[in-house]
């Protein structure tokens, strides 16, 4: 874990948008616990934007680029604020990105979820995985 991750913020999220991750999760085609990874990793990694505000290209609770993805998607940076349209947006990035990741090695597809232009598995990937295989969300 890195020392500027903040598992209880990362959980909290997860937990606070969990039937619109769902929802979001099946209309893109993928599992949900791939979209609560993304959505966890994001939220206890990702807020930055706390101290950027509207300078920040990415907005959460996906932490969706919006000069990157956002004319592919067809969302402006007004519906990325809506969490639901957020999360399917970047439930469909996953799907994307999963498609073309035929053997499902989730390190591959957290590094790509990241960063697509990548050629190797970042830390920001390892820890994709060990998220989604962990699942700190649940209380087990």
């Amino acid at each position: 874990t890195a020392w500027y991750e903040r598992m209880d913020y990362g959980i909290r999220v997860v937990h606070q948008y969990s039937s619109e991750i769902n929802r979001a999760a099946s209309v893109a085609g993928i599992g949900s616990d791939l979209l609560r990874t993304a959505v966890y990793i994001e939220n206890a990694r990702g807020y930055y934007d706390a101290f950027t505000g509207p300078f920040n290209k990415s907005i959460r609770p996906g932490n969706v680029n919006v000069d990157f993805w956002g004319t592919g998607l067809g969302v402006t940076r007004e519906q990325l604020n809506n969490p639901a349209i957020n999360l399917l947006a970047s439930a469909r990035i996953l799907a994307g990105i999963q498609a073309n990741v035929p053997s499902g090695n989730m390190r591959v597809i957290g590094t790509l979820y990241n960063n697509l232009g990548a050629t190797s598995v970042s830390s920001y990937g390892a820890r994709f995985a060990f998220v989604y295989w962990s699942q700190p969300w649940n209380p087990w």
